[in-house]
């Protein structure tokens, strides 16, 4: 009698952690996936090609995936106008430090190179730098230039099929999600060292 009342809490321990193993490997239900994400894209100074430069072009975007089974990728204007100002300062001074060291090969001081860029020009070098990047990183110009990626989704376990709307590519992104987080692991149509990519839910 006491062996088989043993036989009966053992299966019922082997029972309920087989049910506790299938509740955390459950993959998340699509509904959980549908909002407003964002996440930050950056590039430092190695990737941008610019030996010394020291702050990094900071990217703010918004992933929403709808429940219609749409997506969508734009870029926040608001807070990435902030750091492209920041960006925009840093190389402007990086850029005028550059072009007098190469003046100063050439044995020129500061105001024989201004000299040289206003006769070229019709500006200093900082005027010259300042112009050509206010020209080249304004807001509202990369803004209209800028197009938004969406399409349609479907997810399948722990996958996002995504399908674009612009083109015919296909696009299989492996995902965690965990409360307000969600990570894309890697993708099979697009640049590995994007990932992994971190994105938090809207508003928190």
């Amino acid at each position: 009698m006491k062996k088989n009342k043993l036989i009966v809490i053992a299966m019922a321990l082997v029972l309920i952690l087989a049910m506790t193993a299938c509740s955390t490997s459950k993959a998340p239900d699509a509904s959980a996936l549908v909002g407003t994400w964002q996440f930050q894209f950056k590039q430092d100074s190695a990737e941008l090609g610019l030996d010394g430069f020291e702050t990094p072009l900071v990217i703010e975007m918004v992933y929403t995936l709808g429940e219609d089974s749409t997506w969508s990728i734009t870029v926040d204007w608001d807070k990435t106008s902030k750091a492209l100002a920041e960006f925009t300062e840093s190389l402007s001074t990086y850029t005028v430090d550059l072009m007098y060291a190469q003046f100063a090969e050439q044995n020129l001081d500061k105001d024989q190179a201004n000299e040289a860029m206003k006769a070229q020009y019709g500006q200093t070098i900082e005027e010259y730098v300042d112009s050509m990047l206010a020209e080249s990183l304004d807001p509202e110009t990369l803004a209209k230039s800028t197009p938004e990626e969406s399409g349609t989704y479907t997810v399948d376990g722990n996958v996002l099929h995504m399908e674009y709307a612009s083109s015919s590519t296909k696009e299989n992104i492996s995902f965690k999600l965990d409360g307000d987080t969600l990570t894309l692991e890697s993708s099979d149509a697009a640049d590995q060292s994007l990932y992994p990519l971190v994105l938090t839910r809207s508003g928190k």
